[in-house]
């Protein structure tokens, strides 16, 4: 397998670096055209952006035309904040809430929490479009494993070309280190021969010459070798949506041809694999997993073995395209699912079929369902509706529908992206404009953070990332759309 990767790369980089000079000199062409069109300015783009940028009119959860009361001192604004950490992406917290990792780009910061005290950095591979991601092992501290998601093997150095397939890397937290020295070393060897090489065999001075675009070009190149190699060795996994066991006695991943691999945490070594799958939830006590497959079947699997338990049954209509989200509740006994059309709940341990929620149309795969931390209540968001819905457990009814609008000029309704139950019963919501709720629902309060989105300056969404809540739902960690992370207190 080593004699392979070796000539390949060889055969492959004089093709690659030829593609990077031909884009390099369009690129350097095209520069001196719009150069003479647009006077140069120091202005950044995300500084044009920002200094249109006005608050968004104020939001609120209603119903009927009523708007649901903040809690005292809220709405809060940005500068009211705890802590504030600059320049940062996706966010993770471990679950005793004694660390926190922040992504910027192909780097994890990893900051001592709440004192957030930095401690170091965890350093990824890749291209800079891609933000990787981490995964604490539960039940660990500083000496626990590290999932870190986000990065890609570019399918231009397969022998035959693909799309770029995700791979993540697993280690242990205290000497997750990254052996890259080698290949920067030749990834700038090999740019300053390039440089040589264009001012050598054409007219251009080196003042035309963009040494960072060549750098870049190479990394790329050096960077997908790498990964090959690290998955040679066993560092490297190709996978997605990786995600630990409650106790974090093992971790499951998606591999190619929408298959599950279950992996014990201690000896990292494969205990089943699931075939078939779209998406797999593990129970809160770890003893069964339970998937969706593109068969438009539930599964619940044992965890240990893989062997399959049960396969749970509909009345009606079945999984559209394969049930698109599931949760469990939070002593295990039912697990809800959004068909796309419905929400459907089972009892786990009768083996019963409970209920259809009608009132939730949602085809989306972000749509989430949540239940309440004393099992009575299950909240969904509907798609259609732009709508919040909580129903009783007991009874099966509706007992809660709110949306949530911008109050302006006109009534935006606006997407929920993410739910979650603080051990506090309060429901924390973040929407598609960035802006974070949360919800009371026994004296139906509201609180706000932050600024909602200008919409008129175009969408953020795809920045919008789920915030974070710590174990003793004292506090909420949010990404905002400016790049930066806030701290806040919940009430």
């Amino acid at each position: 397998m080593r004699t392979f990767i070796y000539p390949l790369y060889i055969f492959l980089l004089p093709i690659t670096v030829i593609i990077e000079f031909r884009v390099f000199l369009k690129a350097l062409s095209y520069n001196r055209q719009v150069q003479t069109l647009f006077p140069s300015s120091s202005m950044s783009l995300q500084d044009q952006s920002f200094s249109s940028w006005q608050i968004a009119p104020q939001s609120a959860f209603t119903k009927h035309n009523r708007t649901v009361p903040y809690f005292p001192g809220h709405p809060k604004q940005w500068g009211e904040e705890l802590a504030r950490i600059d320049g940062a992406g996706s966010i993770a917290i471990n679950d005793n809430g004694s660390l926190l990792g922040v992504s910027n780009g192909t780097e994890i910061y990893i900051y001592d929490f709440p004192s957030l005290t930095y401690w170091r950095t965890l350093k990824g591979l890749g291209k800079d479009r891609r933000e990787m991601t981490i995964r604490f092992q539960p039940g660990h501290d500083k000496d626990g494993m590290v999932l870190l998601d986000g990065m890609e093997l570019d399918g231009t150095l397969e022998p035959t070309p693909s799309w770029p397939r995700s791979v993540f890397k697993w280690c242990n937290l205290e000497d997750c280190e990254l052996n890259d020295g080698p290949f920067e070393k030749a990834r700038e060897e090999a740019a300053l021969v390039a440089v040589e090489t264009i001012l050598k065999e054409t007219s251009y001075s080196r003042d035309d010459i963009d040494l960072s675009m060549i750098r870049k070009g190479f990394r790329d190149v050096l960077s997908s070798t790498q990964i090959q190699l690290e998955i040679q060795t066993g560092n490297f996994f190709e996978g997605k949506s990786i995600a630990f066991s409650h106790d974090g006695s093992y971790f499951l991943y998606t591999s190619v041809n929408n298959t599950v691999v279950i992996v014990d945490s201690e000896t990292r070594q494969k205990r089943s694999t699931l075939i078939g799958i779209r998406w797999a939830i593990t129970s809160p006590d770890d003893r069964v997993i339970v998937t969706s497959g593109y068969d438009k079947t539930i599964r619940i699997w044992n965890s240990a073995n893989g062997e399959e338990l049960q396969v749970l049954t509909f009345e009606g209509m079945e999984c559209w395209m394969g049930c698109l989200s599931g949760a469990f509740s939070h002593d295990g006994k039912l697990i809800g699912v959004n068909t796309g059309d419905s929400v459907r709940v089972w009892s786990i341990e009768r083996e019963e079929f409970l209920h259809t929620f009608e009132n939730h149309q949602s085809w989306d795969l972000e749509a989430t369902i949540v239940f309440s931390p004393d099992g009575k209540s299950l909240a969904t968001s509907n798609a259609f509706e732009d709508a919040l819905t909580i129903f009783d457990l007991s009874s099966g009814e509706e007992k809660q529908n709110r949306q949530a609008i911008t109050l302006g000029t006109e009534t935006n309704y606006r997407r929920v992206i993410y739910m979650h139950y603080t051990p506090k019963a309060l429901l924390v919501l973040k929407f598609d404009d960035g802006t974070v709720f949360t919800y009371n629902e026994e004296t139906d309060q509201m609180g706000q953070f932050g600024h909602g989105l200008d919409r008129g300056n175009g969408s953020w969404s795809y920045r919008i990332r789920p915030p974070v809540v710590s174990p003793d739902g004292n506090l909420l960690i949010n990404a905002d759309f400016d790049g930066h992370v806030r701290v806040w207190k919940l009430e």
